[in-house]
């Protein structure tokens, strides 16, 4: 994945198990680990981030019941960590990170807790019926007329991508399951 990329992202994390049945207290080991890797690269409090909004959730899932955490990547957020999405998911248990980037080229992709990873000429998925026709430069008045349609036009693409795959699961299995957690924990 390229260096800068606009990340969205549901990831889930193994914990220790509660000797009671009550709800566990506090964030697993797992995803500790991966909050203190991202302080300590700069991704958590640090000035030059937009956003540090890394939104945890403490909840059980699958047959079992096991309790995890489960991570969630704001839209659009941590430009900068989309060539670092492998710190994020080699602790995980499921789940995946969807990023789209334009430079070096235009692609969308999504790299996966099982090691999967797709990537997508969007240029290419866009021709396939995904998206509204590229605006071409003949039909304006001036370059910057053009420009700005296609900037424009360009975000729309990724923002349909990113919402193709977030629709598919696991992204969506554990969307559903972060959004109806009872307990939530901002790292700070």
């Amino acid at each position: 994945m390229s260096y800068v990329a606009m990340l969205s992202g549901v990831i889930a994390y193994p914990r220790e198990q509660p000797e009671s049945p009550d709800e566990p207290s506090g964030l697993g080991d797992a995803i500790s680990g991966v909050i203190e890797s991202l302080q300590e690269l700069s991704y958590l409090n640090s000035p030059i981030q937009d956003s540090n909004e890394f939104n945890v959730v403490t909840t059980q899932m699958g047959e079992e019941g096991d309790w995890v955490d489960i991570l969630k990547i704001p839209t659009e957020t941590h430009r900068n960590l989309g060539r670092n999405t492998d710190l994020l998911l080699e602790p995980a248990t499921s789940g995946c990170v969807i990023a789209t980037a334009n430079e070096p080229s235009w692609h969308g992709a999504v790299d996966y807790a099982d090691g999967r990873s797709i990537e997508v000429d969007l240029r290419e998925w866009m021709g396939e019926g995904h998206a509204e026709e590229e605006p071409e430069e003949s039909n304006y008045p001036t370059h910057d007329d053009w420009f700005d349609d296609q900037v424009d036009w360009q975000a729309d693409v990724e923002a349909e991508f990113r919402a193709e795959k977030e629709a598919e699961d696991p992204f969506d299995s554990l969307a559903e399951l972060f959004i109806t957690a009872e307990t939530l924990t901002v790292p700070n």
